[in-house]
C-alpha cells in the first residue's frame, strides 16, 4: 500500500538526514566521525532486527485464526527476549566502543566513540519498537509506522539544525538521538493505545 511506500521513503530520508545536516553545519571531517559511529550502531541493530523478522507473519497468522490474545502474548515474549538481549549489547557498546574504534581505525577517532555512547541512549526504545512494529504490520495496520517516520523526519530536521547551530557537532548528535527517541516514545504510546493494553502491562509481563 502507499502507506508502506511512504514509510520506506521516510525511513530512507531519515537515515541520510543526519549526515547531510552535519556536513552542512559542521563540515566533512565531522560527518566522517558520525558515519563510523552510525555504522557500529546499525550493526548492533541488525541482530534484534533479524530476530524479530518472523513476528509479522506470525502475527498475521494468529489474526487470521482469531487468536487475538496470542498476538499479545507474542508481543510480550518478543519484548522479554529483546530486553534480555539489549542489556549486554548496550553495556558492551558503551564500554568497548572506544577501544574497539582505536583498534579498528587507530587514534584520532575519539569523537566516533563518544558518538556511539550518545546514540546508544536510544537503544532500549529501539528494541521496544521492533516487536511492536512487526505486530502492527502483521495485523495490517501500517498507519502508525508511516506517521512515526514522518514525525521522526520533522524532528530530525528541526532538532539537528537548531542544536548544531548552537553547540556544533555534539549538538547535532544529541539532536539526532533526541529526535529518534521522541519518535520511538510516540510510537510505543500509540501502539499500546491501538492494541488496547497498558504500558505497565508490557513491563510486568
Amino acid at each position: 500500500s502507499y502507506r508502506v511506500q511512504v514509510t520506506t521513503i521516510a525511513m530512507f530520508l531519515n537515515d541520510n538526514l543526519a549526515p547531510t545536516l552535519i556536513t552542512y553545519f559542521c563540515g566533512l571531517k565531522d560527518v566522517a566521525y558520525y558515519r563510523v559511529a552510525s555504522r557500529l550502531f546499525n550493526l548492533s541493530r541488525a541482530i534484534p532486527m533479524k530476530l524479530t523478522q518472523p513476528i509479522t507473519p506470525a502475527a498475521s497468522n494468529l489474526k487470521a485464526m482469531g487468536k487475538d490474545k496470542d498476538v499479545l502474548q507474542l508481543f510480550f515474549r518478543s519484548m522479554k527476549y529483546n530486553a534480555l538481549l539489549s542489556f549486554p549489547l548496550t553495556v558492551g557498546m558503551i564500554v568497548f566502543s572506544h577501544p574497539f574504534i582505536v583498534v579498528w581505525l587507530g587514534s584520532g577517532y575519539e569523537k566516533s566513540a563518544m558518538t556511539v555512547i550518545i546514540i546508544v541512549s536510544s537503544y532500549f526504545l529501539f528494541l521496544g519498537c521492533e516487536p511492536a512494529w512487526g505486530i502492527l504490520y502483521g495485523l495490517g495496520k501500517p498507519n502508525l509506522g508511516m506517521h512515526t517516520s514522518i514525525l521522526h523526519m520533522g524532528l530530525n530536521i528541526s532538532l539537528v539544525s537548531i542544536l548544531a547551530m548552537k553547540f556544533g557537532y555534539y549538538g547535532a548528535i544529541v539532536g539526532s538521538t533526541l529526535a529518534l527517541s521522541l519518535s520511538y516514545i510516540y510510537f510505543l504510546i500509540r501502539f499500546h493505545q491501538i492494541v488496547g493494553i497498558a504500558i505497565r502491562d508490557t513491563f510486568v509481563e
